[in-house]
């Protein structure tokens, strides 16, 4: 047996290698979902499992040759094994998990694995030596030392955000990962990562610029329903990053904002990470929100506790296909239109493909039981692919007929739309014609034709794997992985197009180049990334008053888009109207003050002006960002710096 425990440590120790690159295998990640979660459980834990799992017949047998009685021994063994699997269950589950992670757990059950090892073999040396070793790798898991680090990292016992300077809050709790990113360049635009999907995204500096399509359309539905500014009374399912009750906040003074955040560690992210103040006045209630929604409707009842009613209760609960079912259901529904006020609404967001669109269907369904309204928004106006929609339910009839335009007024780039009456009957007379309830809700049978065609993992394995044979100089095989990554993608999906556009244009093949970038911005026309390539092929090609236009169009939608206003600067300095450059070079470090390129060009243009120590100090800042100044090099274009000038920089540099 003590071989057994020797076994069953090794093989826990060696699931976080496996599982990292099982993750990252490509004939993995090409399967179909079902193939790829059961072999990827499979590579992961069956030996593991199956170590651990021959330790209790083999004790079994060990005690029956010590003469002991077959029933009692064979029970109380199983009896026991019983007992500690729930026990484990829960604790792992309700406080390890929590208190360490996962991976810290794991070495230290083979840790525990291996001391069990040592005791059976009587203290063996190289059992003893074993321990040891995992001792090593409890070390690596949880020192900060760099030695420990480095031990840990190689064995993939790390947490791999630890180092990522972009990562500004790790934690994990019994309910999911959550990571705070930021971009490195600009550390106020966060992003809060829960598990593998992005929930919220924000400026913390200005909380009032709303970063979602599906939050565009809650401003205006809100705005739609009452009157601008007054305040409000909102109950919030799920806090996540408190993005939109923190813009509730703000824009409507004096509202009272209720929030059912169930996970108390997303709402210490928020306070520690996401901007969210130690004096805020929303009213945060760590607790499921059905409970909560259960204690009002009780108070209600009873005519005892909190009597409170709202305008309007906005449902942000659901995380990617991690959908609670029992905050979708008719009682649920019922419960949430007893307490708003007759004028309110309710308004949640969920993702699903308008076609089959079985979940939305269902939810449509279920609300209409409980509300007089009911209506749907789409994020993006396109019905090919998976897309996040909004459903609007109340007992008031509302006219939404100009929301449409009132988003569009303040948001150009936003494409979706409400659903006609025609569209929303489609998905009220599915076949399944399915009410969902607290007997039955089966939402996750609902998404799996959503869930199979999502290929994220996929497609983002296919950009590393393209990127490197680009960057290593392979265009042939970045252009076939490319490829490939284009066959499976979605019709919307614009991605690869642009990805092969880049092999292209590294192949100096502009044409070839021109279409695919064009093609890509027919299926997200709103890409400012895309346009500014766009941009710079037109320029490449001789076109520099075709490549202003298409920047100044992508200007107009984003006044701070950096490529586009760096690139504005280079084309007016080639004409030699370097102050008109420098206002966009110097737009440009207000949002990324570090950025190599606006330095060294906005230090160039102050060096023509006979400006030199302001020269020096922004072409030091650039090399201080870039020490190779490799990125200010733009090929699109003539430099407008001469020869005089670059001695001179050399000068001012060294």
């Amino acid at each position: 047996v003590a071989w057994l425990f020797l076994v069953s440590s090794i093989l826990c120790l060696t699931i976080p290698a496996i599982n990292y690159g099982a993750s990252r295998w490509l004939f993995l990640l090409e399967r179909d979902w079902p193939v790829r979660i059961i072999l990827h459980v499979m590579m992961t834990f069956i030996l593991p499992s199956c170590a651990l799992g021959m330790i209790s017949p083999v004790v079994a047998k060990m005690a029956l040759d010590c003469g002991a009685k077959v029933g009692r021994t064979i029970g109380n063994i199983y009896a026991w094994g019983a007992c500690g699997s729930i026990v484990g269950t829960f604790l792992a589950g309700f406080y390890l998990i929590a208190v360490m992670g996962i991976l810290k757990l794991l070495v230290v059950i083979a840790v525990v694995l291996a001391l069990m090892a040592a005791a059976y073999s009587r203290g063996s040396r190289s059992f003893c030596l074993y321990v040891l070793f995992t001792g090593v790798m409890l070390f690596g898991a949880v020192s900060d030392a760099g030695d420990g680090k480095r031990i840990g990292r190689y064995m993939y016992l790390r947490d791999p955000l630890e180092d990522d300077k972009t990562c500004v809050y790790r934690d994990e709790s019994q309910y999911s990962h959550i990571a705070v990113m930021c971009a490195e360049e600009e550390p106020s635009y966060r992003a809060m990562v829960l598990d593998k999907l992005m929930h919220t995204k924000m400026d913390v500096d200005n909380p009032l610029q709303l970063k979602y399509e599906y939050w565009w359309v809650y401003e205006a539905i809100i705005n739609n329903c009452s009157k601008k500014g007054e305040p409000l009374s909102v109950f919030a399912i799920g806090g996540g990053g408190y993005a939109f009750p923190r813009y509730v906040e703000e824009t409507r003074p004096g509202s009272n904002i209720h929030v059912a955040e169930i996970d108390p560690a997303v709402t210490e992210a928020a306070f520690t990470a996401f901007g969210l103040n130690a004096d805020t006045t929303i009213k945060i209630h760590d607790m499921d929100a059905r409970n909560y929604v259960d204690d009002l409707v009780n108070a209600m009842d009873s005519g005892c506790g909190e009597q409170i009613k709202f305008d309007c209760i906005i449902g942000d609960s659901f995380n990617h296909y991690n959908v609670p079912y029992h905050l979708t259901t008719l009682e649920f529904a019922g419960n949430l239109a007893r307490l708003l006020k007759p004028e309110g609404v309710y308004i949640l967001n969920l993702v699903d493909m308008y076609e089959p669109g079985l979940f939305l269907g269902a939810i449509v369904r279920t609300l209409e039981q409980a509300f007089s309204s009911v209506c749907v928004f789409s994020s993006t106006g396109r019905f090919d692919a998976r897309d996040t929609f909004v459903v609007v339910a109340s007992m008031t009839e509302y006219d939404m007929s100009g929301v449409d335009e009132l988003i569009r007024f303040k948001h150009a780039r936003y494409r979706g739309r409400q659903l006609s009456e025609d569209e929303i009957a489609a998905l009220r007379n599915q076949k399944n014609n399915m009410i969902l309830t607290d007997d039955f809700a089966p939402v996750e049978q609902l998404l799996a034709c959503v869930f199979r065609s999502d290929y994220t993992d996929l497609f983002a394995r296919y950009v590393v794997l393209g990127s490197q044979e680009l960057d290593a100089g392979r265009y042939e095989r970045a252009e076939e992985i490319f490829t490939r990554m284009m066959k499976r993608a979605p019709v919307n999906m614009s991605d690869p197009y642009f990805n092969l556009g880049e092999v292209f244009e590294r192949k100096a093949d502009y044409n070839k180049a021109m279409d695919y970038f064009q093609y890509a911005l027919t299926k997200d026309p709103g890409s400012s990334s895309i346009r500014n390539r766009i941009a710079e092929l037109i320029t490449r090609q001789g076109d520099i008053d075709g490549g202003k236009s298409l920047w100044l169009e992508v200007l107009e939608d984003a006044p701070y888009n950096v490529d586009a206003n760096n690139n504005m600067g280079l084309v007016l300095a080639y004409n030699g109207m370097l102050d008109e450059a420098m206002t966009h070079w110097r737009k440009v470090l207000q949002v990324r003050p570090s950025d190599p390129l606006a330095h060294y060009q906005l230090g160039m243009a102050l060096l023509k002006k006979g400006f030199g120590t302001d020269a020096s100090y922004h072409i030091k800042k650039a090399r201080e960002s870039d020490p190779e100044l490799t990125s200010v090099v733009k090929d699109f274009l003539p430099a407008h710096d001469d020869a005089g000038s670059a001695d001179i920089v050399e000068r001012l540099l060294f």
